[in-house]
């Protein structure tokens, strides 16, 4: 897996760059692997890893790229091999990194030298691909994508910020202002860090409110032509980059989409289907599975979840500066690995951010949006009429939410307020982060900005991807998603959510846009699968160590979780139905991440 470490310093004093000069010096001596890649006065980057999947290194007169990085009117034209010339890397540091957002796209940490203002400045590319942290230590600014990196590198004492905890285990989506450890932070996604001596300033290059409020694509031919162009331009682009792939086969849209636009780099990398199937009604997939990949022309790889699964496995994650839940990874980790070993691959591709891309979401989200861009007309009925057949609801039931929403702007009808109902959680705790209601995004403080379809939208594309697999491990492939890529997000922010789905079925112009490439079993499908049956299997074989494990737990010690409600959650035979497994694997997450630093 690729990794860097940066060390930033200020040269003038002299204990900081004894400590620098330490630093440095266990990186290349010590930590066997590592290669520094930058120096300048008061600045070193170093890397390792390089040769495992898409990331490299852009050599700049003044700062250095690390990561993928892509030239937009080279790929729109089919060339996916960046080869930065003397006039584009000045054009880089001379804009102050803008320049990278506006020209360039991919998965990328920048860390640039303005000589005028005499700063540095770091930059994370608006996906977020790349994590970019830093903790302090000794007077030396430590950047990381690996947390555990900087353990290793540094004599760190961590500490639990549980107020942030606590809004993790209350919020159903969280963009963190602070991270769950104290002495961390992290760069988000489209945001640059400048640092000079005695300054400091963070400010966002990037913003999907503003991009979706830009030209607006109404038209759904030309709509329709530029989701397949630029589907098909970001997934062969990062191809282009893996020596074999690995592509996720749900058995859904999303994936087969993904598949499909692979059809015109096939003959120059070796791709090989995975799926992944359990009992139950929505747990197996193969049949839909086996038709794209019978139609791609690829071979599938089918692995059955197994419900004996130990989840002990969690406790062996590495360490991370913010709990995750990683039931899901206990078997893919190593049936990934396996397949990767078995067909050469090194890039694991999936359809993450297809649902919220192509707008899998409420029917009247979009129906409100079109009575919030051209007020109520005619077509407003048929496109109520739409959004009725898509949720499944009365038409008169469509009607009043659209007139709720669309209308009179009900505010909170959007997922950056949603609060998880999960009721192990203790009522203090809801209660205090509901008073306290700081954690949204900066981005999405002004509620107005976008109707509420495209506001939820904007909201859910602005999560960053997973990178790294703490159950993994260097033999992993590496995790792309080529949907969330920036031009094609940048393009599906700018159509409107009623364009997207315009109905009768959920992304009903991404099926369009692939008609001719996917087998019609997938293109009329009208649910999606799911693993209901597995995950309650896995938490009875667990139960026992669930119990043990949880119940005299640091969440139950800290009052986050309410055992008398946790111990109901946990029986054999639970009284209320709105207790459910997975919410079990996400305590199960926070309670092993928070024994690793409390």
């Amino acid at each position: 897996m690729f990794r860097y470490v940066a060390l930033l310093w200020n040269a003038a004093a002299a204990e900081d760059s004894s400590a620098a000069a330490h630093y440095a010096q266990r990186l290349q001596h010590d930590m066997p692997g590592w290669t520094q890649v930058y120096s300048r006065s008061g600045l070193a980057v170093f890397v390792t890893g390089v040769d495992r999947g898409a990331c490299t290194i852009y050599e700049l007169r003044e700062g250095v790229i690390l990561g993928t990085l892509f030239r937009l009117c080279d790929t729109a034209e089919g060339t996916f091999h960046l080869h930065l010339d003397a006039t584009q890397r000045a054009a880089i540091v001379k804009s102050g990194g803008r320049e990278l957002v506006d020209a360039y796209w991919g998965r990328y940490v920048a860390f640039l030298h303005d000589e005028r203002a005499d700063e540095t400045l770091i930059l994370r590319d608006p996906t977020g691909g790349l994590p970019c942290l830093w903790v302090d230590s000794q007077g030396v600014r430590i950047f990381c994508s690996l947390f555990e990196d900087c353990l290793q590198l540094a004599p760190l004492r961590m500490s639990i910020n549980w107020a942030m905890v606590a809004i993790r285990l209350s919020v159903a989506l969280l963009h963190r202002e602070q991270c769950e450890l104290n002495e961390v932070s992290e760069l988000r996604a489209g945001e640059c860090l400048r640092i000079g001596r005695g300054s400091f300033s963070r400010s966002f290059y990037w913003n999907p409110v503003n991009i979706a409020q830009t030209t607006r694509i109404e038209h759904t031919p030309q709509a329709t032509a530029e989701v397949r162009r630029t589907t098909q331009m970001c997934v062969r682009a990062w191809a282009s980059r893996y020596r074999g792939i690995i592509q996720y086969l749900s058995g859904g849209l999303d994936s087969a989409i993904v598949l499909a636009a692979l059809e015109g780099v096939k003959s120059q990398i070796q791709v090989c289907a995975l799926n992944y199937y359990s009992p139950g009604a929505d747990g197996d997939e193969r049949s839909y599975a086996r038709a794209a990949a019978e139609r791609f022309g690829c071979a599938l790889v089918e692995e059955e979840r197994s419900a004996s699964v130990d989840l002990r496995g969690i406790l062996k994650a590495r360490k991370t500066t913010g709990p995750r839940s990683l039931f899901v990874r206990l078997e893919a980790s190593q049936h990934e690995a396996r397949v990767a070993s078995s067909t050469g691959a090194d890039g694991l591709f999936s359809g993450d951010g297809g649902d919220v891309l192509f707008f899998r979401t409420p029917g009247v989200l979009a129906a409100a949006d079109f009575v919030c861009d051209h007020g109520v007309r005619p077509r407003a009925l048929e496109v109520g009429l739409n959004a009725a057949c898509l949720d499944e609801v009365s038409f008169w039931t469509a009607l009043r939410d659209m007139w709720r929403f669309g209308v009179k702007r009900v505010k909170r009808h959007h997922l950056i307020e949603r609060r998880m109902d999960w009721g192990a959680v203790s009522s203090e705790v809801v209660e205090a982060v509901t008073r306290r209601g700081d954690f949204v995004h900066p981005w999405f403080r002004n509620r107005d900005a976008l109707p509420p379809g495209k506001l939820s939208q904007a909201f859910l594309l602005s999560f960053a991807s997973d990178f790294d697999d703490p159950l993994g491990n260097d033999d992993q492939p590496e995790h792309a998603c080529p949907l969330l890529s920036q031009p094609l997000v940048e393009l599906c922010l700018r159509i409107p959510t009623y364009v997207l789905a315009p109905g009768p079925q959920d992304r009903m112009l991404a099926r369009r846009a692939f008609a001719a490439d996917l087998p019609e079993q997938i293109l009329r499908r009208p649910t999606k699968g799911g693993m209901a049956r597995h995950v309650k299997d896995v938490v009875d074989n667990n139960r026992a160590f669930l119990q043990e494990f949880l119940l005299d737990g640091v969440l139950v010690k800290q009052r986050l979780l309410d055992r008398r409600k946790l111990v109901e959650a946990l029986s054999s035979t639970p009284t209320r139905d709105k207790y459910w497994a997975p919410e079990l694997f996400e305590y199960l997450g926070v309670e092993s991440w928070a024994r690793c630093w409390d």
